[in-house]
This record gives C-alpha cells, sequence and structure tokens, in this order.
C-alpha cells in the first residue's frame, strides 16, 4: 500500500510539475509576443514558437495518459465531447472579449489594455487545456480496443495514407484554409514576434500522439523512448512544412506521416508481424488509399 502511495504521489508530482513548466512556457512566450524582430529571424522564430508548442503539449499529454482507467466507453465519449464543447465555448468568449473591449466598448468597459490581454490570454489557455483533455480521453477510448501490438502497426499506416489524402484532396484541405475551424480544432500558441496566438498543431494529430503513447504503455514499448520519437517527428514535420510554404507555396503538409513513420521506427524490433498480420496490414492499406485515390479523382474530374 505505501509503494502505490508512493508511486501515485510522484506520478501527481510529475503531473504538476510539467503542467506549471507547460503554462510558465505558454506565458513566456505570450510575454514575447511584442518583441520586434529583424525579417531574417521571423522563420526561426515561428519554427521555435511551433516547436515549444508542439513538443511542450506532447510532454504534458504524456503525464495524463494512462492504461489503467475503467470507464466505459459512454462515458469516456461524453467527456470527449464536453471538453471540445468546452474549448468552442472558451474560444468564443474569448473573441467576445476582444471584440466587447475595443468596438463593442461600452459592453465590456475593462479599465486597461493589460487586463483584456490578460483574460484572453487565460481564456486562449483554458481551450488548450480542453483540446488536450480531449485528446487524452479520445486517445484512451481508442486504445482500449487495441488488442495486440499489431494493431498500432495498422493504425499507423492507416492514419498516414488518410492524413495524406485528407490534408490534398480531403476534408482537412478544406479545414486548413478555414479559419473557424482552425480556431476550435488546433492547439494556439504565442508567436514569437508575431503579437498574438496562432494555430500550430490540429487536435486529431494530438488524438493519435495519445494513441501511440497509451498503446505503447499497454504493450510495453516504452512511453519515454516513443514520446521522444514523436516529438522529433513534430520538430521535423513542422520544419518541413515552413519549408515547403516558403520555398514552394505549399501550404499544410500532413503531420501524421511525419509521427506514425518514428513511431515505427522507433519499435521497429518490437513490431514484428506474422504473414497473416502484415497480409491484413497490406490488404487494409491497400483499401483506404484505393479510396482515397478514387476520391481524388472524382474531385479532379469536378464530380464531388
Amino acid at each position: 500500500m505505501s509503494e502505490l502511495l508512493e508511486n501515485g504521489a510522484t506520478t501527481l508530482g510529475r503531473r504538476c510539475l510539467c503542467s506549471a513548466g507547460w503554462t510558465a512556457a505558454f506565458l513566456l512566450f505570450l510575454a514575447l509576443t511584442p518583441l520586434k524582430l529583424p525579417p531574417w529571424a521571423a522563420l526561426p522564430a515561428l519554427y521555435l514558437t511551433a516547436v515549444v508548442g508542439a513538443c511542450g503539449t506532447a510532454g504534458l499529454l504524456s503525464c495524463f495518459t494512462r492504461t489503467d482507467r475503467d470507464w466505459s466507453n459512454l462515458l469516456v465519449g461524453v467527456c470527449v465531447c464536453a471538453l471540445l464543447i468546452g474549448g468552442a465555448n472558451c474560444e468564443a468568449v474569448s473573441r467576445w472579449v476582444a471584440w466587447a473591449s475595443t468596438q463593442g466598448g461600452a459592453a465590456l468597459p475593462l479599465p486597461s489594455t493589460t487586463l483584456r490581454f490578460s483574460l484572453n490570454a487565460l481564456l486562449v489557455l483554458a481551450t488548450n487545456v480542453f483540446l488536450v483533455g480531449a485528446a487524452v480521453c479520445g486517445g484512451e477510448l481508442v486504445a482500449k480496443g487495441l488488442r495486440a501490438p499489431s494493431y498500432l502497426v495498422m493504425a499507423a499506416v492507416v492514419a498516414a495514407i488518410a492524413d495524406t489524402f485528407s490534408v490534398s484532396v480531403g476534408p482537412t484541405s478544406k479545414l486548413a484554409g478555414s479559419e473557424t475551424a482552425l480556431r476550435h480544432l488546433a492547439l494556439h500558441w504565442p508567436a514569437l514576434g508575431g503579437g498574438g496566438v496562432i494555430p500550430i498543431i490540429g487536435v486529431g494529430d494530438f488524438l493519435f500522439l495519445s494513441i501511440f503513447l497509451v498503446g505503447a504503455v499497454k504493450f510495453g514499448l516504452g512511453q519515454r523512448r516513443n514520446l521522444v520519437a514523436l516529438s522529433s517527428a513534430f520538430a521535423v514535420g513542422i520544419a518541413c512544412t515552413l519549408l515547403a510554404e516558403v520555398f514552394f507555396s505549399l501550404r499544410g503538409l500532413p503531420a501524421l506521416p511525419f509521427m506514425c513513420v518514428a513511431f515505427l521506427l522507433a519499435n521497429r524490433s518490437q513490431l514484428r508481424l506474422t504473414p497473416k498480420e502484415l497480409c491484413a496490414v497490406v490488404k487494409v492499406s491497400v483499401m483506404f488509399a484505393g479510396f482515397f485515390a478514387a476520391l481524388g479523382l472524382a474531385k479532379a474530374l469536378h464530380l464531388l
């Protein structure tokens, strides 16, 4: 009993420390947003913003993923919906505060710019917390259905294929161009020298991050090693996205393929498939690839 209490206290301390560090990083970057940067520093500052936000949030999420919670699927699903709604409401209130304290004038006569700025910062922070909570609960809900490590391989391959086609010709390509969708479905982080907060990673990417981390714990693959691999994938993916936008005018590269490849490489010695499992992965992959290819062709021919 004493050992369990000690382990629980250690876990609680680690969560509190990680939460405090993540919040401090958010507030530090927020304080540095008015900083004026020379043109040559704009791109590195944007990269640093996105990497710190994504990797810091991945570390925070890893502290709260667990495999021993015995909640019903219905309850977890309700939690996911409630958290997403809570995040959307916080974001909506943040926008209303910004309007009511400026154009609205008398609607919310806050006495100072600092007070308005602080209130909006807290609301954005709350929105991010709700989104991360939804990713944790959603990842645990999906991971409960994993019966063998081969399911993780299937999830990684299918997610990479689906995200690639979705970003290029599917729903994600539309969402990426929608300011409203990004406000509600992406984690926001203060941009160094950018004057505000920007969307960096969609909640769907954190959902799969949670699935991989919970699966790693469930099947003894090592959470720490996978967290390092997946965070590195975020860093590489963000770099490729920025470079593609700057040099090739391509906006919104898919993030999941980087994450899925990193996860499979980090666990290549422990995720060996039997011939039957490999055959199943190939069949499902071909089926999904064929479906999305047909969808892309239909869209190119203006049939959809």
